[in-house]
Order: structure tokens, then C-alpha cells, then sequence
């Protein structure tokens, strides 16, 4: 199993003016590979590969938007039972339908005579930090965390820090993002485009009506297999892929990356293998909800239940 995300557009090229009469899509299939170092790619190698695809069409004009859709999975990136104080930290980022950079961006602080000084990598536009966080050269281990929520733009980073810091943390919009990432790259390499970045998101909660329109698909982009990501997950406890991995199981049955929906299959599964399921509580793919819980009777049954395979 592989996730895809795939490049689209909408609308007719005009030949003689090598114009778009249309809008650009990235739709979003769950993803979380898309842009990550940690697989080998990164942000600007991914939008970089577009614009040469989108060039590659004959066009060095946009009349539409760059829009990104996320609407495969659940907007809502945040599971149930999850707390305030975990949500914004890298291990506690939440996936949705277009994913990027793991989700997450840098904040790299410097401690001096004057407090400290912060700045964010890559740079998210919109994004306001009302920096807390004070100097203080004794503390023995510096630290720093965020406290916002998903889709919100103005956030506070709170800590203590004695000379420099790296932290993570969660991209507000990252299927805005994402956009805004590809309508800049196309912008610094000549494209003209009357519009900006948005999402299905942000269309439909402003209410503004749009025509449907048959969408060509341009490029897609696939994740490693699915095996190369569970060991990635397991091997450093990445609660943003497990979250990701558990709505891959309602995407592919069901066409719709829902967490509730993936559970449900579970809990479906683990009936069939007559397990008891009285006690069980399960709400988040990763196990950072306090909302999960388990009996030891289950963890036992479930630990004895095989899997016959056939004899090749």
C-alpha cells in the first residue's frame, strides 16, 4: 500500500497565451511521507517537481487559484482525548488529507543578555508567536512548547532557555500551506497568477459557491510502502504516523480517511477473532489519548490470536 497525492487542474490552456483559465489542485491522500526528510525528499523538492510538471503544460499564466484539498480525511486533525498541552508539540501533531513536512515546522531560539531571540523554519505565512519564553543561563535543560489550536494563526510559545534551542511544532493549516508553498515556487519561476493560495477548507467555510468542473490530473506523487513507514513508526514511537496509518485503513475501505471509521474496522476485526471487547476503548491510532484503554484479558487474548497462512 502506497499513499497518493495527486496534481490537478480545472478549465482549459489557452494556447496562444499560455494561459490557465482554471485552478490548481493538490489533492491530499494522507500522506504523511510527503516533503519529510526523514524519507529523503523535503518541502521545496516536492513543489519544485510540480512547477516543472505544470511548465511542462506550456503555461506561464494562472487565471485561478492554487488550491489545497484535503477533504480525504478527517478535517479535524486532532483525536479525541488528546490535551492541550501535548497538541502543539512534535510528538503530538495531528495528521489530515494533505500533509506536509511531517506536519511541523522549526522553532530555533537563542538566549542572551537581551532574552531570547526566536525564529521559525521554514517561515509559515500568517503565523504570529508571541514569544514567553525567558533566559535563564541556569536552568539545567532548556525547553520550549507552543499552546494554540489547529487552523488558529496567533499562538504563544512559552519555556526557559540558556543559550539555544530547537523545537517542533504543528503547522496551523498544513494543506494551506502546502499551497502557498507551491504558489510561491511558481511565482519565483516566472508563472503569473491572478489569485492566491486557499483550501476546499477555507472555500466552503467562507460560504463562496464554486462550479464543479472535470479535473485533468497532472502528476502524482507516492509515499514509500506501507512497510517502510510502520518501521519508521515503531522504531521511534511516531505518533504522526500512526495517526496517519489509522485513517489509511478507512480510506481504503471505505474511499474517506475517518479515525472513528479505521476504529470501527478494528474493533470489527478484533470481533471476528471472538475477542471480548467489553472494556476496550479506543479513540486514537498512537495511544496519546487518555481516552484509550484496554483490559488485561484482552491484551493477553489478543497477544494468542494467529494467522493461518496459506502453504506456498
Amino acid at each position: 500500500y502506497r499513499f497518493v497525492t495527486t496534481l490537478k487542474y480545472d478549465g482549459t490552456i489557452d494556447a496562444a497565451t499560455k494561459t490557465l483559465n482554471g485552478n490548481i489542485y493538490i489533492r491530499g491522500g494522507g500522506d504523511p511521507t510527503l516533503g519529510s526528510e526523514t524519507f529523503g525528499s523535503s518541502p521545496n523538492k516536492v513543489v519544485e517537481e510540480w512547477v516543472k510538471k505544470i511548465k511542462a503544460l506550456g503555461i506561464d499564466s494562472i487565471a485561478g487559484l492554487i488550491i489545497g484539498d484535503a477533504q480525504s480525511c478527517d478535517q479535524d486533525p486532532i483525536p479525541l482525548g488528546w490535551t492541550w498541552e501535548d497538541i502543539q508539540s512534535d510528538y503530538g501533531t495531528g495528521p489530515c488529507g494533505l500533509n506536509i513536512r511531517e506536519n511541523v515546522y522549526d522553532i530555533l531560539c537563542k538566549g542572551g543578555k537581551n532574552g531570547v531571540n526566536i525564529r521559525t523554519n521554514p517561515q509559515i505565512p500568517g503565523l504570529k508567536l508571541y514569544n514567553q519564553i525567558t533566559h535563564n543561563p541556569k536552568i539545567a535543560k532548556s525547553y520550549a512548547y507552543v499552546q494554540g489550536a489547529p487552523f488558529q494563526f496567533t499562538r504563544t510559545v512559552f519555556g526557559e532557555v540558556s543559550d539555544t534551542l530547537r523545537e517542533r511544532s504543528a503547522i496551523p493549516d498544513p494543506a494551506l500551506f502546502c499551497a502557498q508553498l507551491l504558489c510561491s515556487n511558481l511565482i519565483s519561476s516566472g508563472i503569473k497568477i491572478r489569485d492566491s493560495a486557499t483550501t476546499i477548507r477555507l472555500i466552503r467555510f467562507n460560504g463562496i459557491k464554486t462550479e464543479i468542473k472535470k479535473k485533468i490530473v497532472i502528476a502524482s506523487s507516492t509515499s514509500p510502502d506501507l512497510e517502510a513507514l510502520v518501521y519508521h513508526t515503531n522504531q521511534i514511537s511516531q505518533n504522526f504516523y500512526a495517526e496517519s496509518i489509522l485513517r489509511a485503513i478507512s480510506l481504503s475501505e471505505n474511499g474517506y480517511g475517518s479515525g472513528p471509521g479505521s476504529v470501527n474496522i478494528i474493533y470489527k476485526f478484533w470481533k471476528d477473532k471472538k475477542v471480548d471487547l467489553r472494556g476496550l476503548c479506543m479513540v486514537d491510532g498512537c495511544g496519546l489519548s487518555r481516552m484509550n484503554n484496554i483490559t488485561t484479558n484482552q491484551l493477553v487474548k489478543r497477544a494468542l490470536v494467529t494467522v493461518r497462512l496459506p502453504r506456498w
